[in-house]
Order: C-alpha cells, then sequence, then structure tokens
C-alpha cells in the first residue's frame, strides 16, 4: 500500500509538467463535410451563463516513486457573473477528479485540482487573466485552457488556410510573440453543434529548476461556429513530453446539458 504522499506525487503530476499551457477535437462520430465557405470566428461571452466541461488525460509514467499508466478524469465549469460597470468576471472553476490506476479509482483531494482562471470580459474581450491561487497550487490545465484562444483566427478563413498562433497578454498589447502555427480542417456536425475543425502545433516555452524546458503539443480544436466556444480538443500522442512522462492522450469536452445529468447521477 502506497502512502497519502506517494498518491499525492502521482496525482499531482500531470498539473506539474502542463503548467502554463490549454487545448480542445473531433471524436468518431463527428461529421466532416468539405466546403468553401469562409468564416468569420470570434469567442463570444454571455454573462450570467454557466458552460461545464470534461478533461481525460492518460499518461504513461516511468519514475522512481511510479511506473505504468496513470489516467485522471476532471470536471470543470466556467461561470460568467453579473455585469458590473461595464465588465464582467468569468470564472473556470475545477469542481471534481479522479485518478485511475492499479484497477482502481481515487478521488482527487480539492488541493490537488487545478486553481480558479478568472478573465475579465469589457466591451466583449478579455481586457484581463489571473488566477484566484492563494495556496499556490500549480496552474496545470487551467493555464492550459488559455491556448484555445491563442489558436483563434484574427480574420476570416476557410478550409486549407493557415495562420500564425500567436499569444497576447490582455493587460499588456505589446506582449506578443508566435508560439505555433494553426489551419482550418473544415466544417463539423458535433453532437449539436455546427462547428469547425482546427488543426494546430504549438510549442511551450518556460523554466523548470532554472533550466528553459520547451514542449511541443499538437492537435485539433472544434469551435463552435456561432459562439467561438471550444466544444472539444484533442491532443495527439506524445513520445516524450519530459523524461519519464509519455502523453497517451489529453481530451477536453464541452458537456451537454444531458450529459452533466448523466454524469451528476453517478
Amino acid at each position: 500500500m502506497r502512502t497519502r504522499s506517494q498518491k499525492g506525487w502521482m496525482f499531482a503530476l500531470p498539473l506539474m509538467f502542463l503548467g502554463g499551457v490549454a487545448l480542445h477535437t473531433a471524436p468518431a462520430y463527428a461529421h466532416f463535410a468539405q466546403d468553401t465557405t469562409e468564416y468569420t470566428l470570434k469567442r463570444t461571452y454571455t454573462p450570467k451563463t454557466t458552460d461545464h466541461y470534461r478533461v481525460k488525460l492518460a499518461l504513461t509514467v516511468n519514475s522512481p516513486q511510479f511506473s505504468g499508466d496513470l489516467d485522471a478524469e476532471m470536471r470543470f465549469k466556467e461561470v460568467a457573473g453579473e455585469v458590473k460597470e461595464g465588465e464582467f468576471k468569468v470564472n473556470t472553476e475545477f469542481v471534481s477528479g479522479v485518478a485511475k490506476l492499479m484497477g482502481g479509482e481515487f478521488p482527487l483531494p480539492e488541493d490537488q485540482l487545478p486553481p480558479t482562471a478568472v478573465r475579465t470580459i469589457k466591451e466583449g474581450a478579455v481586457t484581463k487573466r489571473e488566477f484566484i491561487n492563494p495556496n499556490k497550487k500549480d496552474e496545470g490545465i487551467a493555464g492550459l485552457l488559455n491556448i484555445a484562444d491563442a489558436i483563434m483566427p484574427t480574420k476570416a478563413v476557410k478550409a486549407g488556410d493557415k495562420w500564425d498562433v500567436e499569444f497576447t497578454d490582455p493587460s499588456n498589447k505589446d506582449a506578443k510573440f508566435k508560439i505555433g502555427e494553426a489551419s482550418l480542417t473544415g466544417k463539423e456536425k458535433l453532437k449539436d453543434y455546427d462547428t469547425v475543425k482546427i488543426h494546430w502545433k504549438v510549442t511551450i516555452a518556460g523554466k523548470k529548476d532554472g533550466k528553459e524546458n520547451k514542449m511541443e503539443f499538437e492537435g485539433d480544436t472544434n469551435i463552435d461556429i456561432k459562439s467561438g466556444r471550444a466544444i472539444q480538443t484533442k491532443v495527439k500522442a506524445q513520445a516524450n513530453v519530459q523524461e519519464g512522462l509519455k502523453i497517451r492522450s489529453l481530451q477536453i469536452d464541452m458537456l451537454t446539458a444531458k450529459e452533466v445529468e448523466e454524469l451528476d447521477k453517478k
């Protein structure tokens, strides 16, 4: 039997390695339809609304503490508040999680869930990003979700078009840098949404223990044409994300009301 601290290390591992990145893709039941339509995609935010999401993460770990497959599933919700003085907050709140390994399931303690990410919306645009993180938890997947904004094209695009993926700091418009490339694959009907699939490849650079660290990610995100919301993201398997760690799959889905109801019954 492993100690609590060892379990905690194993459960926190996926979040530690993913600190600072965000991603969404299409399932086997998605219907692909080619067309030559030009799409102008823009994320719209509506106050006093709530959307629910599920993250599925599968890793293969090889370390002194643990070797084997480690799966995790987490749920979060995106809650838009009321308009005050011309702006409102959108909170990304993780509400539950479970780790699956060695044939068992272990609930993730609250202190091992990612912190709440907060976006301030004014005149339809994100003007500030921050975290509610009094316990200094790893930002992990909460930070990962920002990539969904970064891959959006800034002009009308059609299937086959390519563009740069750039990261910008809302509080500093001069802080913009290229992190990858994206292209529009085409239109798809996904669940009850009319979406377009965006294929992307990004490189995330950062520092860990004083050393430069670069991680390359490639995947697909299905964007709702009407609202600009990411309906689903799939990240392709990565052979060597970092020493002793391999992604087998990573998927983020926006849940329908029926899916939320069914999950709440479990």
